[in-house]
């Protein structure tokens, strides 16, 4: 019990710094997108995000060992077995490095032609689109050479170190939108080198964190075929999952710049933006959670593990809820208000990738007690398979003349689909009754969306467009959305856990 405790405490410590690193982010994020999209242009702002784009599908491999290593390190600190530990991090590094030779190859080969050959980008921005993509490409390589020291940081529940790193990074980033404002020279050449600038210091300073507080970062020579297999086979079946999120992001992305003009890629970009913002509020929630399900895995404790996977489900649901509601209802005004003149569809897109993203919440905590188990093959060939379809799909219904948001309808419809496929296989791998799922689960975020939407929608429908229904439909969202996850959506022992809470702090 006083484990559970100590557990509970860590995550609530751990999710409190992650928020007050998102809400800075976030705030900084959006009025540096702002800048940057003022100093840029659209159609600047267009060609960054899709020739950066061409660096992600060629660098689908990171994620997949990204994965992989996070999941060792968190099983083996979950089995206190830090020798272990230390030869998987000195096995990632090895493995890291000839990934990056293998991904600049292909970069400076296949990448390189199909930005010179398959891309719309205007003549007079073919030079700059060339600077972005090379030091795009120095930036991917760089992040993936990152990851085994951010994973020890995660691994670690270090979060308030993972906090003042995204700090530093989006501070980086609001001095270079306001240097870009004063330069003369090309915009989007300098803004691709200062990107590449950050991602360095980041780097270095997750590096050096790792070097000085924990040994089992600490590198030399280390080979076992055996180890190398073990890591290789788990990343391969994770190959589909990889696959599919490059597909149904960056894939779609260089997809719609085959048919489109770049303005549409901006205005995809900026429904992107707007979506990433709103998904940090349970992505963090999440991130603090995620170390402690693979742990209780590894230490045996599948009960225990259950629960959290049950909980964190809803949480994470509902954390997204009460910020995503008023941004679906208010999206026009929203985006005006940021952007003064956002690009042509953004708010159909908003609105379509933040729907997306609510679905795609409840299968976080799902996909890590799967991939704990180290059994995600056949799971891979199934969920991943179908959100491998994405691109295919969207590449069919573009070719049939639809317009390019149904490459999200497609998407949202998929990712319903890969949902219900990550709860059979929750059945098959974790043993977990569907029908518990759904009662526990389901049912209790159905009834939250259906409750907390009524009194917002209202308001939205009868209210002139305006500054006083914005506050309106957002104080109702977000007051009724409390309301009601307090009396529907959490159980009784958790509301008794919640009032001792506040009351402990209000000391009454």
């Amino acid at each position: 019990m006083n484990q559970i405790s100590s557990d509970n405490k860590r995550i609530a410590k751990n999710t409190l710094f992650l928020y007050t690193r998102m809400i800075l982010a976030i705030l900084v994020t959006f009025y540096t997108s702002r800048i940057i999209l003022k100093a840029l242009g659209v159609d600047d702002f267009g060609i960054f995000t899709v020739v950066g784009g061409i660096i992600s599908v060629l660098g689908l491999f990171q994620s997949i060992m990204a994965s992989a290593v996070s999941r060792f390190f968190m099983v083996e600190l979950g089995r206190k077995n830090y020798v272990k530990l230390n030869e998987y991090f000195r096995l990632s590094i090895i493995i890291y490095s000839g990934m990056a030779i293998i991904i600049f190859i292909l970069a400076e080969t296949i990448g390189l032609w199909f930005l010179n050959n398959k891309l719309l980008v205007p003549e007079d921005r073919i030079i700059a689109a060339q600077w972005v993509y090379q030091f795009s490409l120095f930036s991917f390589i760089t992040n993936i050479l990152t990851v085994p020291y951010s994973s020890i940081v995660i691994a670690r529940e270090r979060m308030n170190v993972y906090a003042f790193i995204g700090l530093t990074e989006v501070i980086m980033k609001l001095i270079i939108a306001f240097f870009l404002l004063t330069v003369l020279y090309d915009k989007l050449t300098v803004y691709s080198i200062l990107n590449f600038a950050t991602v360095v210091v980041v780097f270095l300073v997750n590096y050096l964190f790792c070097r000085l507080y924990y040994q089992e970062s600490k590198f030399s020579w280390f080979w076992n075929k055996a180890m190398f297999y073990e890591m290789m086979g788990y990343s391969v079946w994770s190959l589909f999952g990889s696959i599919s999120a490059v597909a149904r992001n960056q894939g779609i992305n260089i997809l719609i710049s085959m048919f489109f003009n770049p303005a549409i890629n901006a205005a995809r970009a900026i429904a992107y933006q707007v979506n990433e913002g709103i998904n940090q509020f349970s992505n963090n929630f999440f991130t603090a959670v995620r170390p402690q399900i693979t742990k209780k895995h590894a230490s045996g404790d599948s009960l225990d593990m259950m629960n959290l996977v049950f909980r964190s489900s809803r949480f994470s649901f509902y954390l997204l809820l009460i910020f995503a509601l008023p941004v679906l209802l208010e999206t026009q005004y929203i985006l005006n208000v940021w952007l003064d003149n956002p690009p042509l569809n953004t708010v159909l897109f908003t609105r379509i990738v933040v729907l997306t993203s609510v679905v795609d919440c409840l299968g976080y905590p799902l996909m890590t007690a799967i991939n704990a188990t180290g059994k995600i093959k056949n799971y891979q060939i199934i969920t991943g398979g179908l959100l491998i379809l994405t691109l295919p799909l969207s590449y069919v219904v573009l070719k049939m003349g639809y317009p390019p948001e149904s490459t999200m309808y497609v998407a949202l419809i998929i990712s319903i689909a890969a949902q219900a496929s990550r709860i059979i296989f929750m059945k098959i791998l974790q043993n977990i009754s569907v029908l518990i799922y759904v009662k526990e689960v389901l049912y209790s975020i159905l009834v939250v969306f259906f409750l907390s939407s009524i009194l917002p929608l209202i308001a939205h429908t009868i209210l002139q467009y305006s500054n006083e229904r914005f506050l309106i439909v957002m104080t109702l969202s977000i007051v009724n959305c409390f309301l009601v996850i307090y009396t529907f959506g959490i159980t009784k022992d958790e509301r008794i856990i919640i009032n001792e809470i506040v009351l402990k702090k209000f000391k009454i």
